[in-house]
């Protein structure tokens, strides 16, 4: 069967629709042989009965991957015109074109066997209402989609290979330089300067938001590589919080060539799509680690203690520590509920934000034992005032409550707390 036998007068009776498309910038930029190829499908859709007008060409998909359909504006316009039965013929130059996902490929074959809408690219034209037709177009994208894996796993396989020989390259960070396929120093000596000053004023201050703001103080002046257009140089600028804490947990500055800290997962989107994500990896499970691998600027002793002691003052973790920090309450940072098993925490407010609000517990809000990460907990915060209202020992109530200015830790619980208590019917027959 020829192709003209396919096509009727129906199917010349709707648009022609030439789907376009190449994976990157690059191929654009330098296959120019296979954009003129697609391009050329406009005048064979001509040349098969319909008429220029009836022409649509679609390229605004250039650029854009076929693995998924998400940011591909174009296929979502075919596949909607197809559905409403506007589409007489789609001309693509081979399957891979218009789909590289089983799910995207016969979901627009299912469209266009019910619309009727032909399939036609450079080996023939394909009618997916005949079984057979749609047999071999259900074969041509699954052969798309396991092409794109094969290419995948070649060009993995060769990263890794480079990767364990130390030779992969990749962009380093602000104080190193390529040299050949040698990682050295900057040869910028006020480079190097300002790198080491980042890891003296941390191993000083403690903290990065304090090294930051020595760094301010001090009107500091801290290299940053933007790479695109501005790739090669350097732009000096404020160092910031996130800038410390790039340098502070990349091993590359202890003299270590690190390939895995971020592996990338699928997950699905709140709107139902899937989006793939990065992770930072822990460190145990880096894929490849060479040590001693080129010059840093600290030994890996020193890139560990910095890593525990950026873990230590961490406040939004439930193990106890942190940075000590001002105000004029005892043990911030290290006390925990004693029903809950949660961190306290202190809050200052007045005069400037000296006077500290001490942070309670007050009551669960059931009668069930407590789990160990509940956050059902409910915080009853009082200032310091001269005259204190009645005191209740921690031992007789439920509601157990923490203070360093109390004689036998116990601390009074606020009259609206204790209220609240009472109505959830924990306090039972006790008011405040």
């Amino acid at each position: 069967m020829t192709m003209t036998s396919k096509i009727s007068d129906r199917h010349l009776s709707r648009m022609a629709c030439v789907y376009i498309r190449q994976s990157t910038v690059a191929q654009v930029r330098f296959n120019q042989e296979s954009t003129e190829r697609q391009y050329n499908l406009a005048s064979k859709a001509q040349a098969l009965g319909w008429s220029p007008e009836q022409i649509r060409v679609l390229d605004r998909d250039l650029g854009q991957s076929g693995a998924r359909a998400t940011k591909r504006e174009d296929f979502k316009t075919l596949v909607s015109d197809v559905a409403m039965g506007n589409v007489g013929a789609i001309f693509s130059l081979e399957a891979s074109r218009l789909a590289r996902s089983n799910q995207d490929w016969h979901r627009l074959l299912e469209l266009c066997a019910i619309t009727s809408t032909l399939v036609i690219d450079e080996d023939g034209c394909y009618d997916p209402t005949e079984f057979n037709d749609g047999l071999v177009l259900g074969m041509k994208g699954t052969f798309a989609q396991a092409e794109l894996h094969i290419i995948r796993t070649r060009l993995h396989g060769g990263k890794l290979n480079k990767a364990h020989k130390g030779e992969l390259r990749f962009p380093l960070p602000v104080g190193f330089v390529w040299d050949g396929d040698s990682i050295v120093l900057d040869p910028d000596q006020e480079v190097q300067g300002a790198v080491r000053t980042v890891f003296e004023l941390f191993e000083k201050e403690g903290t990065a938001y304090a090294s930051c703001s020595a760094s301010t103080s001090w009107a500091c002046a801290f290299p940053a590589a933007p790479g695109g257009a501005w790739d090669g140089k350097l732009l000096w600028g404020r160092l910031t919080h996130s800038r410390v804490l790039g340098l502070l947990k990349n091993p590359s500055y202890a003299g270590r060539y690190v390939f895995g800290r971020y592996q990338s997962r699928k997950q699905i989107a709140p709107t139902g799509e899937i989006s793939t994500t990065s992770r930072l990896m822990p460190q145990e499970q880096w894929r490849i680690v060479i040590p001693d691998h080129h010059p840093g600027y600290i030994t890996w002793d020193r890139f560990l203690a910095n890593s525990q002691r950026m873990a230590a003052n961490r406040t939004n973790s439930e193990v106890l520590g942190g940075p000590a920090r001002e105000g004029l309450c005892l043990l911030q940072g290290m006390l925990v509920c004693g029903h809950y098993g949660r961190r306290l925490s202190v809050r200052y407010t007045g005069n400037g934000g000296i006077y500290p609000i001490r942070v309670q517990l007050a009551a669960a809000r059931s009668l069930d034992p407590p789990r160990p990460h509940d956050t059902s907990c409910q915080a009853a915060r009082r200032r310091h005032c001269r005259s204190p209202p009645r005191r209740r020992h921690a031992a007789d109530d439920p509601a157990r409550a923490y203070g360093t200015d109390q004689p036998g830790g116990a601390r009074p619980i606020h009259r609206r707390a204790m209220a609240a208590a009472d109505r959830a019917g924990t306090l039972r027959g006790r008011s405040g």
